[in-house]
């Protein structure tokens, strides 16, 4: 069950569809149907041509084309132009091309090549690719199971600001994968995610609730995040900032 914890998802929190309409669109040149903004294409949703298809396609379009194709499930398509940005290296095609490897989706199903592809993609700077191989060492997919391995992965995803990556990390300190279990750490996380609004709804309530249950652990983080909470709303007391500051600068020299 735990596995089930463990996201493949790698799509950035990606394309939100823009319905306003504003001035005359462009028509599709094969249906000619009006088409749509999505992201920075514009993409017909009779036919799913896009413009740059028409227009010819420069090697910056590789990525946005093979994700959009890639979410529309229309995958082989996506690999087409992901493929093409393996060739010149882009990371983000790589990291997305290692997906559709794990996945089996559009080509045959590779872990290994997966795995490779991952790690190409994080050495040229895409960061989710590092919560990715996270992944893979996690479960054992392409290379041998080592949490040790996965956990510093996610560390790496989750200091450039992966969501998934602050996910995982959190996950490895709750149960102990590939670190000594560390509920402080995990309540201090949970806190964060609900205060900041992170893969949950944002609740004040549920932060001060994780956070407070962190403080029993003994983390002085917690308190001082309590204490901005306080500070910040103008319902509570000030003096419930004032005491959770001191709180922590005694636990932070004791």
């Amino acid at each position: 069950m735990r596995n089930s914890l463990y996201l493949f998802i790698n799509l950035k929190v990606i394309y939100l569809y823009n319905q306003e309409r504003g001035a005359v669109m462009e028509k599709c040149k094969e249906c000619g149907n009006e088409l749509r903004e999505v992201g920075n294409l514009l993409v017909c949703d009779k036919c799913h041509k896009t413009e740059k298809e028409f227009r010819g396609i420069e090697d910056k379009d590789y990525y946005p084309l093979g994700e959009y194709f890639f979410l529309k499930k229309d995958y082989s398509k996506a690999v087409n132009y992901l493929l093409k940005g393996k060739e010149i290296k882009d990371a983000d095609c790589l990291n997305l091309l290692g997906l559709c490897y794990l996945r089996g989706e559009g080509l045959n199903k590779d872990e290994k090549e997966a795995f490779k592809l991952f790690q190409e993609a994080a050495e040229r700077g895409n960061v989710e690719a590092n919560n990715n191989l996270g992944t893979c060492y996690q479960l054992g997919k392409g290379t041998e199971r080592n949490v040790s391995k996965a956990k510093v992965c996610y560390e790496t995803a989750a200091e450039k600001g992966s969501i998934l990556g602050k996910v995982n990390l959190a996950q490895c300190y709750l149960f102990g994968n590939g670190v000594e279990a560390d509920i402080k750490k995990a309540l201090y996380n949970l806190g964060i995610f609900y205060l900041r609004g992170v893969v949950v709804k944002q609740d004040l309530n549920q932060a001060k609730r994780f956070l407070l249950k962190a403080d029993e652990h003994h983390s002085p983080e917690a308190l001082v995040t309590l204490g901005h909470i306080y500070l910040a709303d103008e319902r509570e007391d000030i003096s419930l900032a004032i005491n959770a500051y001191e709180e922590a600068f005694k636990k932070y020299h004791s």
